[in-house]
């Protein structure tokens, strides 16, 4: 999954505003209500972090109230 680089294909976006190819920014913002603007920007921060780090950037999910209790 990415943008188009002249090789076509099934699952290929032709842009990042492309809500109808899976995975883009602008499809995520229709399921999940975060802007694509700050899909983009949260992923080349991290993009940016894990290159000035040589690939040590990950992300960790720690327990939330979900976790412990069932409500």
């Amino acid at each position: 999954y990415s943008i188009d680089r002249g090789l076509g294909g099934d699952n290929v976006a032709t842009s990042y505003e492309d809500a109808d190819t899976p995975y883009t920014p602008a499809w995520q913002e229709r399921i999940t209500g975060v802007p694509a603007a700050r899909a983009t920007q949260v992923a080349r921060e991290f993009a940016d972090s894990a290159d000035k780090t040589r690939g040590k950037a990950m992300v960790i999910i720690g327990a939330a109230m979900n976790h412990w209790y069932h409500m």
